[in-house]
């Protein structure tokens, strides 16, 4: 049997190449990524946001919530009510 220290090692070297093979499939974020399929797609959720932020401020805090906290995708949908309806999800009541 392997003594403590090892399988300390084991688990320090397995979580540390599970962490690098991640960070190697990760892609940072770009202005710009939809330019050459829909380029006007940037343009038309900034307007939609501004729209949705001059109406309710809170709403800019709501979706930086719903991306960052969340990792919200698609709760507004006809199939889930129980979603649509949850306590959790009542800040994102502007998206239709």
């Amino acid at each position: 049997m392997a003594a403590a220290g090892d399988e300390k090692l084991y688990l320090l070297v397995a979580c540390s190449l599970l962490l690098l093979a991640v960070g190697c499939q990760a892609s940072p974020l770009q202005i710009g990524f939809y330019h050459d399929r829909c380029p006007q797609a940037e343009a038309i959720v900034k307007g939609v946001m501004m729209d949705a932020i001059s109406q309710n401020p809170g709403n800019g805090a709501a979706m930086i919530r719903m991306l960052f906290h969340d990792c919200f995708v698609e709760v507004h949908t006809s199939h889930s009510p129980e979603e649509i309806n949850c306590i959790a999800n009542m800040y994102v009541y502007f998206y239709n």
